[in-house]
Order: C-alpha cells, then sequence, then structure tokens
C-alpha cells in the first residue's frame, strides 16, 4: 500500500505524531502534501502542530520559486500595471502556484490558532481550579459526594481545538463571553484583534446581562478625551512579521481570483446568522455619542431584563470613568428609579405594583415622576415621603439644569407646588401641618411663610367640591400670622374685587382652577395675604356652621321666639340655601329647598285663609316668606354649576308653584333653555350611538330629532310634575292643575286630533297617558320641533305658549284676567 493509500484511509482520531511523519516522509509530491496537511483537523495540539509544521515546510519548498517567476512576469498588456494588477494575472494563468499560496496562508493562521488555543486551554483549566472546593470549611457536610465528583459545566470545554480551528474566530470569542471565560477570551482577543475587532460590540453584547462589569472591564469600550472617538486597544499579534501570502497585495489578488468555495474557507466567515447573538460588523472607531447611546442601550437592557440596579450602576461609572460623556443623567436616573422600587411606599395588594423600567422612568416628566413618587403616601407618610424622595429629586433636577447652561432657581418649588394644588385634601393637610411657621424653616416642606399663605388660599378657594370643613380648617390653623401687618380697606377692597373677579365662573370658564388664583395670589405681598387669610377664616368658619349645626339653626330660631312660626322657618331655610349656593354644596342647598318647600306650601294655605278675613298688612311676612321660597329654588334651579338636569327641573317646578304670575314666563325661559341644552346633549349622544351601529338603516333626521326632543320633554315634564305633585290635594290637584292648562289650548294633545275634552272619568283613567302627551307638548313648544303627526302654524303654537302661561298663573294663585 502506498503512503498516499495509507494517509487517505487512515481517520483524524488515528493520527499520531510518528504516524504523519512517517506517511508523509515518503511522498514527494509538496503540493499534495501541504494540500493534505491543510485538510486535516484533528483535537490533539500535538498532532495539530506536526501538521501545520509540516505543511509549512513542505510548501516552503515551492514558496521561492513561486515568488522569483512572479517578479520575471512581465504582463503584455499594459506595462504600468500595479503589483495587485500584476498578481492577479498571474495567477489567473499559474492555477498551482495560486493554490499553494492559498495553503500556505491557510497553514500559518492555523498555527496561530493552536498557540492561542494552547492558552485558552490553559485559562479555562485554571479558572476551574480556582472554582473547585478546596477548603474543607467550603464543603457542603450533607452533600452526595457521587455528585461532587460529577464534572460540573464549568469544568467542560467550550469548544474542542477540532472546532476552534474550523469555526469562524467571532464565533468562538462569542461562546466564550456568553459562557464568562473571559481570561481565555482575553487571549483571543490579543493575537487576533485584527480579525475580531469589527466585531467588538457583538462579542461584548453576548455577555449576559446579570454579570458585574468587574469581570469583563478590560472588554469595554473607552473614549478619548482629545479627539472625542473611541480607543482602539494595543494588541500584540503572535508574529510581528507576515507571511509574504499574508502581505496585502498577495492577499488582495489572492481574494481576486478565488472561488466561492475558498472564499468561505480562507475568509474566517460563515454566511448563517445566529438570531440570538448576531454578529454585527463595525470597522470604523465611533464617536462619543455613539459609545453613550451603546453604554444607555446595555443599562436599559440590563434593567429591563434583570432588575439589576448595582451591575446597571457599574457599568455606567466604568464608561464615565473611561471619558464616556453624558452618562451622569443615566446614573442619576438609575438612582432615583431604585429608590421608586425599594423606598417609596408600596400598594398593599401586589399586583397593583407598576413594573417600573429605566426605560419608563426616562418617559416620564418631572410632575408624574413626584406623583409616582407619592402615588400610595398617606396622611402619616406623605411628609416624610416628600423629604426623603421628592426633594432630593428636585435637587437633581436643578442640578442637571446647570449642568445643561439652563439654571432655574424656582424649578423646584414649582414643581412641589403643583403637586400640592392637585394633591388630595388630606394629604395636602399634613404637608402644611409640615410647614408651619414653629418649624425650624429648614425642615419644612413649603419653607416660605408667604408661599404657605398663597398656597392655601388658591389651594382652598379652588376646590373643586367641598364637604370636609375640619379638615380645610386645619390648613388655615397652619397659616402664619404677621400680627397687625394688613393692607388698608381701600387696598383691601381692591384685592377682594380682583379676586371675586377671578374666583367669578364665566362661559368659557365654569371655574378658577387652584393652579390660576396661586398665579392671582403669587404677586401679593404679606400684608395683602393676612387680609385675605382673615376674609379666608370668616368663610371656613361659615360653612363649618353651615355643616355642623343646619338643624341646630331652627332649634335656636324656636328659643329666641320663633316657635310655630312658619314665615321664620322658610326664610331660615332659605338663608341656609343660600350659604350652600356660596359653597357650591348643591347637594345641602337641594335637601334644605325640600324641607324649604314642604313649609311654603303649610304657609300658602294658611295665608289663603287668614286673607279671607284679614287685612294685606297683616299677611306681609308669608308673602315674604313665599317670596324668598320661590327665589331660593328659581336660584339653585338655573346655577349652571349644578348638572343634574332633572333636580334642576324639579327645583324650577317648585318655583312655578310659589311665584306670583308676573314671573311665570322668566322661569319657564330658564325652563327652555335647560330643556333645550338636554336635548341637544342627547342628540348628540344619539347620533354618536347610531354612527357607531355597524348594521340597520338610520332613522331620517327629522323624525330622529322629533324623538330625542319628545322623550327630553316627557322627561322635563316629569321632573316639574314631581315638583308639583306635593300640592296639599296631592294627585288630584297636580292632574287638576294640568288638565286646567291644557283646557285653554286651543287644540288638542290627545293621542287622536280634533277629538274634544274628556269627561274627568276618562281623564282619571288616563291619567298616565296625559302626561306623557303633556311631555309631548312640552318638547314641541320649548324646542321647537313639530310634531310629525300635528303640523302646528307658528301663530297656533304662539297661542299656545300664551294659554300655558296664563293656566299656570291661574293655578299658583294670580288672576285669570293677567
Amino acid at each position: 500500500m502506498s503512503s498516499i493509500q495509507k494517509w487517505q484511509e487512515t481517520k483524524d482520531a488515528d493520527l499520531t505524531v510518528e504516524l504523519v511523519a512517517e506517511m508523509l516522509e515518503d511522498i514527494s509530491d509538496d503540493l499534495w502534501v501541504t494540500a493534505a496537511c491543510a485538510e486535516r483537523m484533528v483535537d490533539s495540539p500535538e498532532v495539530s502542530q506536526v501538521l501545520v509544521k509540516t505543511g509549512l515546510s513542505r510548501s516552503s519548498r515551492l514558496l521561492e520559486p513561486t515568488k522569483r517567476s512572479i517578479a520575471s512576469h512581465k504582463p503584455t498588456e499594459d506595462a504600468d500595471q500595479s503589483t495587485e494588477q500584476n498578481l492577479i494575472a498571474y495567477f489567473q494563468n499559474h492555477e498551482r502556484e495560486r493554490r499553494l499560496c492559498i495553503l500556505r496562508q491557510i497553514l500559518s493562521e492555523r498555527l496561530d490558532r493552536i498557540q492561542t488555543y494552547l492558552l485558552m486551554r490553559n485559562a479555562w483549566q485554571s479558572s476551574d481550579l480556582d472554582e473547585e472546593p478546596g477548603n474543607e470549611e467550603d464543603e457542603d457536610p450533607w452533600a452526595d459526594p457521587d455528585e461532587e465528583n460529577e464534572p460540573s459545566e464549568v469544568q467542560m470545554a467550550p469548544f474542542t481545538l477540532s472546532d476552534f480551528l474550523s469555526q469562524p474566530l467571532v464565533d468562538s470569542a462569542i461562546i466564550l463571553a456568553s459562557e464568562r471565560r473571559f481570561q481565555a477570551l482575553n487571549h483571543l482577543l490579543s493575537y487576533h484583534e485584527k480579525a475580531l475587532f469589527p466585531y467588538r460590540f457583538s462579542i461584548i453584547n453576548s455577555i449576559p446581562l446579570h454579570v458585574h462589569p468587574s469581570e469583563y472591564h478590560h472588554l469595554l469600550p473607552a473614549n478619548d478625551y482629545d479627539s472625542n472617538m473611541e480607543v482602539r486597544p494595543e494588541r500584540k499579534p503572535w508574529r510581528e512579521q507576515v507571511d509574504w501570502v499574508e502581505e496585502p497585495e498577495v492577499l488582495a489578488a489572492l481574494h481576486s481570483t478565488m472561488t466561492p468555495e475558498e472564499t468561505t474557507w480562507l475568509e474566517d466567515v460563515d454566511s448563517t446568522q445566529d438570531d440570538e447573538f448576531p454578529r454585527i460588523r463595525c470597522d470604523d472607531l465611533l464617536p462619543s455619542d455613539e459609545l453613550t447611546k451603546w453604554y444607555v442601550t446595555r443599562v436599559e437592557s440590563i434593567d429591563s431584563q434583570s432588575g439589576l440596579m448595582d451591575v446597571a450602576l457599574a457599568l455606567l461609572q466604568h464608561g464615565a470613568s473611561h471619558g464616556v460623556p453624558k452618562l451622569d443623567e443615566i446614573g442619576e436616573d438609575l438612582l432615583l428609579l431604585d429608590r421608586l422600587i425599594y423606598e417609596a411606599p408600596q400598594p398593599e395588594n401586589p399586583s397593583l405594583q407598576i413594573d417600573w423600567t429605566l426605560r419608563r422612568w426616562r418617559s416620564l416628566d418631572p410632575p408624574e415622576v413626584i406623583r409616582a413618587y407619592l402615588r400610595h403616601s398617606d396622611f402619616e407618610s406623605v411628609a416624610s415621603d416628600i423629604r426623603r424622595l421628592v426633594l432630593p429629586y428636585l435637587s437633581v433636577l436643578e442640578s442637571q439644569a446647570e449642568r445643561n447652561k439652563r439654571p432655574d432657581l424656582e424649578l423646584s418649588n414649582c414643581l412641589l407646588y403643583q403637586y400640592i394644588l392637585s394633591a388630595p385634601l388630606e394629604l395636602v393637610v399634613a404637608i402644611f401641618e409640615s410647614s408651619k411657621a414653629d418649624i425650624q424653616r429648614s425642615y419644612r416642606i413649603i419653607r416660605s411663610d408667604e408661599d404657605v399663605a398663597r398656597i392655601a388660599l388658591a389651594y382652598l378657594y379652588g376646590l373643586p367640591t367641598i364637604s370636609d370643613w375640619p379638615m380645610m380648617s386645619r390648613i388655615f390653623e397652619c397659616q402664619p400670622d404677621w400680627g397687625d401687618d394688613r393692607d388698608d380697606d381701600e387696598k383691601a377692597y381692591a384685592t377682594l374685587s380682583s379676586l371675586a373677579a377671578v374666583v367669578a365662573p364665566s362661559a368659557s370658564r365654569p371655574r378658577a382652577s387652584a393652579e390660576e388664583l396661586f398665579i392671582f395670589f403669587k404677586p401679593l405681598p404679606a400684608s395683602a395675604l393676612s387680609r385675605l387669610l382673615d376674609v379666608l377664616d370668616t368663610h371656613l368658619e361659615g360653612g363649618e356652621i353651615l355643616a355642623k349645626w343646619s338643624e341646630v339653626i331652627l332649634d335656636l330660631a324656636d328659643k329666641l321666639g320663633f316657635k310655630n312660626d312658619a314665615a321664620a322657618e322658610v326664610k331660615i331655610l332659605s338663608m341656609l340655601v343660600e350659604v350652600a349656593l356660596q359653597h357650591e354644596d348643591f347637594s345641602r342647598a337641594e335637601m334644605t329647598c325640600e324641607k324649604m318647600i314642604i313649609g311654603a306650601r303649610k304657609l300658602r294655605a294658611l295665608h289663603h285663609t287668614t286673607t279671607e278675613t284679614n287685612n294685606d298688612t297683616q299677611t306681609s311676612a308669608p308673602q315674604e316668606a313665599l317670596e324668598v321660597a320661590w327665589r331660593s329654588c328659581y336660584q339653585l334651579g338655573k346655577q349652571s354649576e349644578f348638572h343634574d338636569t332633572n333636580r334642576k327641573l324639579r327645583l324650577l317646578g317648585f318655583a312655578l308653584e310659589l311665584c306670583p304670575a308676573a314671573n311665570t314666563l322668566d322661569i319657564l325661559t330658564v325652563w327652555r333653555k335647560i330643556e333645550a341644552e338636554d336635548i341637544e346633549s342627547r342628540k348628540q349622544r344619539s347620533i354618536a350611538r347610531a354612527a357607531a351601529r355597524p348594521t340597520g338603516k338610520r332613522k331620517e333626521a327629522e323624525q330622529t330629532n322629533y324623538l330625542l326632543q319628545a322623550r327630553a320633554g316627557a322627561v322635563a315634564a316629569g321632573s316639574l310634575l314631581q315638583g308639583l305633585k306635593g300640592l296639599s290635594q296631592g294627585q288630584d290637584a297636580a292632574s287638576h292643575m294640568f288638565n286646567r292648562v291644557t283646557a285653554n289650548l286651543p287644540f288638542s294633545i290627545g293621542n287622536v286630533a280634533g277629538v274634544g275634552r274628556r269627561n274627568s272619568e276618562e281623564r282619571e283613567n288616563e291619567r298616565g297617558g296625559n302626561e306623557r302627551d303633556f311631555g309631548q307638548l312640552f318638547a314641541r313648544q320649548f324646542a321647537g320641533s313639530p310634531s310629525p303627526q300635528h303640523k302646528i302654524r307658528e301663530e297656533v303654537a304662539a297661542g299656545a305658549r300664551n294659554a300655558l302661561a296664563r293656566g299656570v298663573g291661574w293655578l299658583i294663585g294670580g288672576d285669570e284676567d293677567e
């Protein structure tokens, strides 16, 4: 058997140092031996070294003649072509020499890899020894001896020599990085820096995010202060002098003449991509801002995927210490986020906890951050939470503004006051109690006495609802006392007039917000604030009396000699309604109106009886009481801030019941306006619902308008009916009122047009139908929409309105002639 045949039949695993020398020594074809050595890759470092050295030795015999042949080669086409072009032309015409150069290049690079592998093997073997339990005190006495002897994953080599020789270097580097074999990885990067530098970020990104940066700090990128560019690490290859086949001109010529198979083999790059560890090439040095982006991206990944704040902070500190700019703010954000997660109050229900990440934190604006810190604070903790969480955060914001050349001395106060003005009342009370003037200024939350007063005034006058008077009074008790330092009467009057103008609602702004009021109070001096605090004290005292002692006021009136005086009781209740209206306590005002109207009805019944025997002067007190009663109901019913339409119409019904005939149309005008607004609101909602329906035909616009207005009119009439049903005659009086009114109308309101007045028995049996018809009448008359069944001319509608006014006026006591 020839040596060539014996070589071909011998497997890689069976090769030994002696067998390689024995079989290849007898083969005289140097190119064949060189190719044979390049084709074999074994796991034994000793055999691999013999193969590589044998191949390089035999190729050297052919290299010198090849170099002489290239030197004597004279291209015929263009005598001025470059060395690279000359080499390309030569290799195109000399296949044997071209193949020899490719094989020698492969063997030279393989020899370097074998030496690197030996260093890496020593590195991970020594690392394994360090990690093995060597001290008896570290040993677990309860551990299973058999399990202790089993090789761990760390003790296993990440890849064999044949794998390392055959796979791209970047793949080996990624494996070492992902398995945290940093000493071995450092050897690989040191001796193969030219091939691996373009993939440096892919290699670092394959390191597990939970690994502390101190373990791989030598791999992290740095920035040069002078050039603001990335620093390229200094590495030394195995050979300072490259082989002739590795010179740039030769390599370029070889690449130009390679087949696709040869290119894949020589370029050390796998065409496939790894989804877990993508290989992204970056040949150029990065500018400083790109380095900052890389650090921020990795920190965000560490935070979102592992949640290890200390690891993320250590990475930022390393980058900042190595010249990477703009990492200080990220580090500050991490520290502040750490406080939010681990120090801020948390909800009792774990499911309500928010999954905070650095990216989510950085998307918040400062007011949102403050609310996040205090989201779960309570009365007992809010002051402490502001001192240890919010105030340090505000200090950081001020520092960042100064570093960015945008200093703002009012930034902290502005953000803190903005939160207080919108915080719940209970928390605000605790904040003010931690801002009293008798507390050392440095420990106060609100440190300026003037700002304490300004915020209190703006907050209390800007409250959307008023219910907890004692808590509001506690805020007043925390206010500073400036003694007699108050504005004179003229200045005080001007200030109060301006305040009244600011607080007064308008069509464009139903009410002034606490923030708007604070802007009004901000320029006022202590003297003006002192006067306003006096006014606030009066308002709070009156409101608290109203809230606590409404029923006691009636008892006091009885003890003062007004017992069983119905007129006095109605007037007192009317006063309470007025006070409730001033404080926008509409619920209490309505309840007081309900009680007042009961007394007013009794008073009116008594008034009608006494007028038959007494003169007018003796009945002036009941008349005054009835006057204030209906006006109180009227004032509450037309309040724009009172948004319950049905209740407002009910109150207007009370007013219609008690008012003189001359005021009937005024009340009905307000009624019509409220009803029209309600109809329009219902119409818009109906149109929106109709537009959202996926199937079905829409009704005509006129039919929709009619139905909406009829429905709203029915609701409005029902509300009025409820207000009138409380007459002393009860249901019969209400029915009589409706029949009397409709009797004066010049058209029928029944279900069939043209039918005359029905007898009382029919009306009694079909009272429900009459109520619905009356609602339709109101829908037609006050909303202005024609009935689809009865097309009423404009003059007929006008007559109907006049008849309605006469009927209602007659019912409530006016002369029929009016």
